[in-house]
């Protein structure tokens, strides 16, 4: 009988037809007498038809439903939350039914003759707090107070254990019967949920002074709450607030939560502070005074504001379900995510009431990826954030399971990629180790070689194989760095790329491979391997995160600067024109004394004029990206080069290199002095003045001196003559003019051939046997020709008829070939009966200086 005149009471109180005043004077007729009718407790207070409209809705059978009950209150309880459901911060929660072990006049027992304030509106407490609680439980400290009660730490006396009991305020402060029925109702609804992140209850009994309570688990710990507050500060340890750790604090959430639901409970007021966190691990979600239940109906309806769902501050709905507690989660996962509330303008609020347009208050945020771009969301549980906070519950997600399912899924594939990215680690790390050594090997190389060279000068081609073996030695640690470079090389892209499969945009793995690819498209250039060039570009390409491609965009620095005897100076890009090289459209520099030009990576020319005089010279130039070229238009005072001479100036430049010339060797950076070359070879013409000359003073040198391949035509290259008679006509025409000519080196001749920008032939890269006179350049078989016939085979510096003609005798680099006797020479050039290969200006072919050929001629040099 008592718990229908409950039900009557609450229902009516819900449906606003008594005040709380009468709904406590009510109970506590209930408590004297529990032999009333139903009209003689609740007649009074309220007409004729409303308590008809109660008795036939409980008749009905709907108050067997969750029936919602806003009980106002003037009591400003001191709580950290905002709740609705109270006009201000309290909360009082009514229940139906005695506690497990309380008997019939227990509620008589609980009454307590109430004292007046001076108003006579509020009771006030007069009942001292006792030393035990429950004749078992030593108060020791009070952990929090809300609207109903409060949570102390207490001893247990029996057990010698720390627990928090739950007990409401002390008389006066609210309905002492309410308050019982209240805790009885919360207590049954937490008993009933076993659950590991539940938090346990382990007792429940009346005290004979503060009436109901309820024993549980004390966590000491923090919330996370707390955590996401030390977050949002940037305080406490960042382990603790990693993105991972919290999903899966979340995901025990989300298992409590649907084990509640398909227990019938919806808890209904879900938020950060009432998820505690464990020292080792432990979440525990407590407060559960606001839940409803299909098991214990009657119950307050309430939340706090930012985390509670629309519909719970929609006066018209007044049935949840466990789209609610969804809705919850889900403005805790976006605060998860982002670390800004979903809802900040209703967490801001006020509202203490049911609203007629709750929505107000819930706009939808923005994705959370939005909110900070700096933070790594995952999309997915992005996805189904957004879908957990959608204000129209009918396109909410219906469960918690397909929240917690989806969060458990990104977990699991985060462990997964968190193995992948461990793996990925090592990878990189070998790929790195290993990298290291490649580049060692890369730097270490040229010292190797130079040695290499030095022994290879020092060693005739027929000494003992006891003399060679140092030459040996030396070749093989070539030969194994080489070997070792390739196979570091390829290990180390190995274990990127397997880097790269466990995680595709592992950051170090993709620099590794970068830096390893500007290396061999570096070392492609130095080559001038230009497939090996355009491969290796490409690979940069896929891998580089930017830093690299923006050096191969990047534009060169040219840095002149300008003698006193400088002329007209030009600067004019060389483009290919039918596979030579050619003055494109040019500038006249007038800046002095320097000046600076920004240029795209490319071949280019500088020219100037000598003073006023009709002669040029040049500076043909390759800019790579990126680069500073630095050039020194100083040509001499007074320059003699006549019209068959050619200045070239001093400098640097990259020789040799090139892999398919005769006798191959790797590239050697000369700096050399400035010298005169002549323009074309010593013709048939000019070396017979020399032997007639000869023979007025001794004819039988002049024989000595004849060509041996026979008279030619005056205006041939002289052929069939020796180095040693080239050096005995140098000497007679340095006699004859007052100035010393003699045998170029061979780097000279090669850098009056190439110029400074790596050309392979002396107009450009491609090979046409029109362009040059060689054996294939007429039909039929191979006859000399005059000299300057083909215009085209002339360098940037305007030496003529290098790669054809004929070849001419050069001194030896000394790093190629030391003195030795019988004196070696070389010849560099093509001739008119020589294959394409010869015609590669850094082809070379070994010669005695007695011996003549008919392929080979002479040009003489001379120092500025």
């Amino acid at each position: 009988m008592a718990e229908f005149h409950i039900n009557v009471g609450m229902l009516a109180l819900s449906r606003g037809f008594i005040t709380l005043e009468a709904f406590a004077k009510g109970m506590e007729a209930l408590a004297r007498s529990e032999r009333q009718s139903v009209h003689e407790l609740w007649g009074v207070f309220m007409s004729a038809d409303q308590l008809a409209t109660v008795l036939d809705v409980i008749g009905k059978g709907t108050s067997t439903a969750p029936e919602t009950v806003i009980v106002p209150t003037r009591l400003k309880a001191q709580v950290a939350d905002t709740r609705v459901g109270v006009i201000a911060e309290a909360s009082t929660r009514i229940a139906r039914g005695p506690l497990p072990n309380e008997n019939a006049t227990a509620p008589t027992a609980a009454v307590v003759e109430p004292i007046h304030d001076e108003k006579g509106t509020m009771p006030l407490a007069v009942i001292e707090m006792p030393e035990l609680l429950g004749k078992r439980y030593r108060k020791v400290s009070v952990l929090g107070k809300g609207g109903l009660g409060e949570v102390m730490a207490c001893d247990d006396t029996v057990l010698q254990r720390t627990v928090a009991l739950k007990v409401g305020h002390l008389k006066g402060e609210v309905d002492s019967y309410s308050t019982k029925i209240i805790l009885a109702r919360e207590a049954r609804i937490i008993s009933a949920l076993e659950h590991p992140n539940i938090i346990p209850i382990y007792d429940a009994g009346i005290d004979s002074t503060r009436g109901p309570f309820y024993v549980m688990r004390q966590v000491t710990d923090t919330s996370l709450e707390m955590i996401l507050n030390q977050r949002k500060k940037g305080e406490g340890n960042p382990h603790d607030y990693t993105l991972n750790r919290l999903l899966r604090y979340f995901l025990q959430v989300c298992n409590a939560v649907d084990y509640a639901h398909h227990r019938g409970v919806i808890h209904c007021d879900i938020k950060p502070a009432n998820i505690l966190l464990g020292e080792y691990g432990e979440v525990l979600l407590v407060d559960w005074g606001l839940a409803q239940s299909r098991n214990h109906p009657l119950g307050v309806r309430g939340g706090t504001l930012g985390y509670m769902a629309p519909e719970q501050m929609d006066a018209s709905i007044e049935r949840f379900d466990w789209r609610t507690d969804v809705f919850a989660l889900g403005a805790i996962i976006y605060e998860i995510l982002c670390g800004a509330a979903a809802f900040d303008e209703a967490r801001k609020s006020e509202v203490t009431e049911l609203s007629k347009d709750p929505l107000r208050l819930y706009k939808t945020p923005p994705q959370p990826s939005t909110v900070d771009p700096r933070l790594e969301i995952p999309r997915e549980v992005e996805e189904v954030c957004m879908r957990a906070i959608e204000t129209d519950r009918d396109r909410r997600l219906e469960t918690v399971r397909q929240l917690a399912d989806a969060i458990e899924e990104w977990i699991e594939g985060s462990k997964q990629k968190e193995r992948q990215r461990i793996e990925a680690d090592k990878s990189a790390d070998a790929g790195d180790e290993l990298a290291e050594r490649y580049h060692e090997f890369v730097e270490s190389r040229p010292e190797k070689l130079t040695v290499f060279r030095a022994l290879r000068a020092d060693v005739v081609p027929w000494a003992s194989l006891d003399d060679k073996q140092d030459l040996w030695d030396a070749e093989d640690i070539v030969r194994v760095t080489d070997a070792l470079q390739v196979r570091t090389f390829h290990s180390a892209v190995s274990a990127y790329e397997r880097a790269l499969d466990a995680v595709p945009n592992h950051t170090r793995a993709r620099r590794g491979l970068a830096r390893l690819y500007w290396s061999e498209l570096q070392r492609a250039r130095q080559r001038g391997e230009a497939l090996e060039e355009v491969a290796y570009e490409q690979l940069l390409r896929e891998v580089d995160d930017g830093t690299f491609v923006r050096e191969l965009q990047r534009d060169g620095l040219l840095e002149l600067t300008f003698g006193e005897h400088a002329g007209r100076v030009t600067l004019a890009p060389l483009v290919e024109n039918q596979r030579r090289l050619v003055e494109g459209a040019g500038e006249v520099i007038e800046e002095r004394p320097t000046a600076h030009r920004s240029l795209p990576a490319g071949r280019y020319i500088v020219s100037t004029s000598i003073g006023d005089g009709p002669g040029r010279v040049s500076w043909p130039l390759n800019i790579e990206p990126g680069s500073l070229c630095k050039i020194a238009v100083d040509p001499p005072e007074m320059c003699r080069a006549g019209d068959g001479e050619v200045l070239i100036p001093g400098g640097v430049a990259r020789l040799g290199g090139d892999p398919l010339s005769s006798e191959a060797e790797e590239p050697i950076v000369a700096d050399l002095p400035g010298f005169i070359l002549q323009r074309y070879p010593v013709t048939f013409g000019q070396w017979s003045l020399f032997i007639e000359d000869l023979r007025s003073t001794d004819p039988a040198l002049a024989e000595k001196h004849v060509p041996k391949s026979g008279p030619g035509q005056p205006t041939w290259p002289v052929f069939g003559v020796s180095a040693e008679s080239a050096e005995a006509y140098a000497a007679w025409l340095s006699q004859k003019e007052g100035r010393t000519w003699r045998l170029p080196t061979e780097l000279e001749w090669e850098k009056a051939g190439r110029g400074t920008d790596g050309r392979i032939y002396p107009w450009g890269d491609q090979f046409d046997a029109t362009f040059c006179k060689m054996r294939d350049s007429r039909p039929g078989l191979p006859h000399p020709e005059a000299v300057g016939a083909f215009e085209w085979d002339v360098s940037p510096y305007g030496v003529h008829d290098l790669a054809g003609g004929v070849a001419e005798w050069c001194i030896p680099d000394h790093r190629r070939m030391a003195p030795r006797e019988p004196r070696e020479v070389v010849s560099r050039g093509g001739a008119w009966s020589d294959w394409p290969i010869d015609c590669r200006l850094a082809s070379r072919r070994r010669y005695y200086a007695t011996e003549y050929a008919s392929r080979v001629g002479v040009r003489l040099a001379r120092d500025l």
